[in-house]
């Protein structure tokens, strides 16, 4: 992958997009040393967490939705797979 354009026809996962920022900032927790390197895994996470439009991901509700795709707009599939993801995240 060399840029952000969309691949195929597939969809934005906002779950999984929630996925790795939240791995982006516990790993910027747990390297909470003061070397150089591990300052910048702390600002790189914060950075991507701030930039990450939380209330577009949530289509107005009060959580993240599950994906988006042009012309089909938000997915909020609910069922068990769903719920699973859900719990990990909240």
């Amino acid at each position: 992958m060399q840029t952000g354009k969309r691949a195929w026809k597939c969809e934005l996962s906002t779950i999984d997009s929630t996925f790795l920022l939240a791995g982006a900032l516990t790993a910027g927790v747990y390297f909470d040393g003061n070397t150089a390197d591990e300052q910048e895994i702390r600002t790189l996470a914060d950075s991507l967490y701030r930039r990450a439009d939380w209330q577009w991901a949530q289509n107005h509700g009060a959580t993240v939705t599950h994906g988006w795709k042009p012309r089909m707009d938000f997915s909020n599939t609910v069922g068990k797979a769903t719920m699973r993801l859900c719990y990990c995240i909240y």
